[in-house]
């Protein structure tokens, strides 16, 4: 099972609809509904009733519904908490002699503090 199986699950169970799901991620509605087969078939279960007009959660697409946005939301904060530790952060001083760095200091901390928001230059 892929993450982006689950990611689509969830948005079709939160619209209850093919095409405004297929909207939100940016795919094609017949890939969308591919990827969702391929779900129940791995999973052997249907997540979903649906007609050409109708769209609604089995039991078992209920049930596994919470699951799925607590791995997705368990993913997520593990990309975040990648983003986080590879960020420097924390405190920088730097000491100088100005006569030596007059000129170069106030061309390169601009860049620096943009670069990295999250270190506090003194």
């Amino acid at each position: 099972m892929e993450l982006r199986h689950l990611r689509y699950f969830i948005a079709v169970a939160e619209h209850l609809n093919f095409s405004r799901a297929a909207e939100e991620l940016r795919t094609a509605q017949p890939s969308l509904s591919q990827q969702i087969r391929s779900l129940e078939d791995e999973l052997k279960m249907k997540l979903f009733e649906r007609t050409h007009r109708y769209v609604a959660l089995t039991v078992e697409g209920a049930l596994l519904l919470p699951e799925a946005r607590d791995i997705v939301q368990r993913v997520d904060g593990l990309s975040t908490l990648r983003e986080i530790s590879t960020e420097p952060r924390g405190p920088l001083r730097i000491a100088s002699i100005t006569a030596a760095t007059i000129a170069v200091l106030p061309q390169v901390l601009p860049a620096y503090r943009e670069a990295f928001p999250n270190v506090q230059l003194s």
